[in-house]
């Protein structure tokens, strides 16, 4: 008996190990650049909607309350100035300088043009009228006692002017100072929720997830060329991963800091110069 042996059929490599695996080096590389791009692209695009609708979202709102917090700043400044000037003249004694005098007068009135025109800037709004009001009449109120303040001290009626500047200093630092705080404030807050209800949250979340996507893919292209072509470092590639990894981290810091402001305003905590100017009679 004969026995003829078979010819050995050679299955390409192509059918022994289709998809991905099977490709050509150049066609995965070109694979790569494409899946690349595509992220970028769709990243860019994101991010560049959201950027977009939050900048046009903080014009529209600062254009609303810039006016207002501008002018609530100017009132605490020209107060905290006021305050700190009858103090310092106080201490001067019986002759008071007269630039020190005027000084003071000019804060004063400073303080009550801009908040006539506050007033006039929020209308009928609900959420100042409160610190408005306040300051309408108190402000008055503290002139007066620095007034008697001043009458007693020429007197020589030290004890007696220092309770009245006592006095005066305590109804700055507790209600009319946090009256004016309270109206910027109010009107920082008003600005954060108009920017944070401006900006889609799914378009927010899109972007953020498109830039993870992207920084994974480019981690895991960074490894598959280090295998393929015993590269410790593609300098492009890393640089890219840093750049997008730089930018997806100011894109959450802008995120974050513009849900939650912190208003800081300035709130003038002072020791008392009565206490020292009567303990210097």
């Amino acid at each position: 008996m004969t026995l003829t042996a078979e010819p050995l059929r050679v299955t390409p490599a192509s059918r022994l190990r289709p998809g991905w695996v099977g490709r050509s080096t150049p066609a995965r590389l070109r694979t790569v650049s494409i899946g690349l791009v595509v992220l970028t692209l769709l990243a860019g695009l994101l991010g560049g909607l959201a950027a977009s609708q939050r900048q046009g979202a903080t014009s529209s709102a600062w254009q609303n309350a810039e006016p207002l917090m501008v002018t609530a700043q100017a009132i605490d400044t020209s107060l905290s100035d006021a305050d700190t000037t009858a103090a310092a003249s106080f201490l001067q004694g019986r002759l008071q300088p007269a630039s020190l005098e005027r000084r003071y007068q000019n804060d004063l009135t400073d303080a009550s043009a801009y908040v006539a025109t506050a007033a006039r800037e929020a209308g009928a709004d609900p959420s100042v009228s409160t610190s408005l009001r306040t300051l309408s009449t108190e402000l008055p109120a503290y002139a007066g006692i620095v007034q008697e303040a001043n009458a007693n001290e020429r007197q020589s009626f030290y004890p007696l002017a220092a309770a009245y500047f006592a006095e005066a200093n305590n109804l700055m630092r507790t209600s009319m100072l946090p009256a004016a705080a309270q109206l910027y404030g109010t009107e920082a807050n008003r600005l954060t929720s108009e920017q944070d209800s401006a900006v889609s949250p799914w378009l927010a979340a899109l972007a953020i997830l498109a830039l993870i996507a992207l920084v994974v893919s480019l981690v895991l292209a960074q490894r598959w060329l280090r295998h393929q072509f015993h590269r410790t470092w593609n300098v492009a590639l890393a640089a890219a991963t840093v750049a997008v990894v730089v930018l997806g981290a100011e894109l959450g810091r802008q995120r974050c800091s513009g849900q939650r402001i912190q208003t800081r305003v300035r709130v003038h905590r002072r020791t008392d110069p009565c206490a020292a100017g009567t303990s210097r009679r």
